[in-house]
């Protein structure tokens, strides 16, 4: 049976780092980051109070109701740092984050721009939904003491709202793999046949595959030969996590063709970075491994990934805890911020699989999560005509 065609275009973005030099201070992405989402932050708060003075400069805090745009960072003693680290073990190879959670009751912060910075007055609840890092806007006063109180909190966007799927005919699947972990088992050969089509699974027309790719190095050619088979029936593309053989820090950058040689041999063959954007016959979808939102979920109280996503797309940033505790690359502009046109789809591995759908500026976009292949046996089919997922359980 033929496989239906899709046209596949994998988006040359921001993500891809065209010379991992590293010349720039990392205080140029929080710069970068204001400069671009200030006019969205303006836009809010016009939208609470056309009449609102907006302070341009946080070194010239005028007295009264005003509002403030500005970086927000968090102060917390549960946040591990590289000192305190090296402090208690004598020997530190890089910060660890093993914690369930490092939001306390004791957490303060302070708002800052190029000019100064103001400590910030604020409801415990709310601090514990932001990262350090996240460009928003203020309205408030300052007190006796100089601080800010905190009346209001803007951010770039609007919330998104929860939205309902509607079921329509199939068409054709994208195969969407997570965490593989080769390791030569029985389970890779019954994903090999899956992928190769050669059992009656629904027709599929490309396949997504997102690190973890092998349980150990020592698997890499007979991964190598997995992904070169599996080419010859099927598009193919591989995408990153920090356990590949890849740079340490995100953005991750394609896998390099000299690790599968002979898969990269194939033009069915693709390797791009994480996270990444893939249309799909005009369906714009962003990847990206579960690693960031997890560690999101440590540094506030939200508990879900759609809670996790909906405020990534209100703060109108892929990673705000970059670079300050999550490593990335010191690039001379913001690579996570998120700007039109927005994506479609947003699919993120390692989390149990659900397909949910949110409007955010008028769009329906749709959230997609991938559990691990090696834990839970499971892929998932995602019919992206309709928004729709298919999970096959392999026993």
């Amino acid at each position: 049976m033929k496989r239906p065609e899709v046209d596949i275009v994998i988006e040359k973005t921001s993500f891809l780092m065209e010379k991992m030099e590293y010349t720039e201070q990392y205080g140029t992405i929080y710069f970068d980051r204001l400069k671009r989402l200030r006019p969205l932050l303006e836009i809010s708060v016009k939208k609470v109070d056309s009449n609102i003075c907006i302070v341009e400069k946080l070194s010239h805090i005028p007295q009264g109701r005003v509002a403030l745009i500005g970086t927000l960072f968090k102060k917390s003693k549960k946040i591990p740092t590289l000192l305190n680290q090296y402090k208690s073990i004598k020997s530190v190879d890089s910060i660890s984050f093993d914690e369930d959670s490092y939001v306390d009751d004791s957490d303060t912060c302070y708002l800052e721009d190029i000019t100064s910075h103001v400590n910030l007055i604020i409801d415990k609840d709310q601090l514990a939904h932001i990262v350090s890092g996240t460009a928003l806007a203020v309205i408030g006063e300052l007190s006796n003491d100089s601080s800010f109180e905190i009346k209001s909190i803007l951010y770039p966007y609007d919330k998104p709202k929860p939205t309902k799927l509607i079921e329509d005919e199939t068409r054709c699947y994208i195969a969407l793999v997570n965490d593989i972990q080769y390791s030569s088992e029985k389970k890779d050969l019954i994903l090999h046949n899956i992928l190769s089509n050669e059992l009656p699974f629904p027709l599929i027309a490309h396949a997504i595959l997102i690190g973890k790719h092998v349980s150990d190095p020592s698997f890499i050619p007979q991964y190598d030969w997995f992904l070169s088979s599996v080419c010859n029936n099927l598009n193919i593309v591989t995408i990153p996590s920090r356990d590949d053989p890849t740079n340490a820090v995100y953005p991750y950058q394609p896998i390099h063709p000299s690790i599968f040689a002979h898969a990269s041999s194939k033009s069915t063959y693709h390797s791009t970075t994480n996270p990444s954007i893939i249309s799909f016959n005009g369906v714009r979808t962003l990847i990206l491994s579960g690693d960031v939102i997890q560690h999101y979920m440590k540094l506030t109280t939200f508990k879900t990934v759609n809670e996790v996503i909906l405020q990534l797309f209100q703060c109108g940033h892929l990673c705000p805890c970059a670079p300050s505790t999550f490593p990335c690359f010191p690039a001379s502009s913001d690579p996570f911020i998120l700007e039109e046109p927005f994506p479609d789809v947003i699919v993120i591995g390692g989390f149990p699989e659900q397909c949910d759908s949110f409007n955010f500026m008028g769009k329906t976009i749709t959230i997609v999560t991938v559990p691990s292949f090696a834990k839970q046996k499971t892929i998932i089919l995602f019919d992206f005509e309709n928004k729709l997922i298919k999970p096959i359980k392999i026993d």
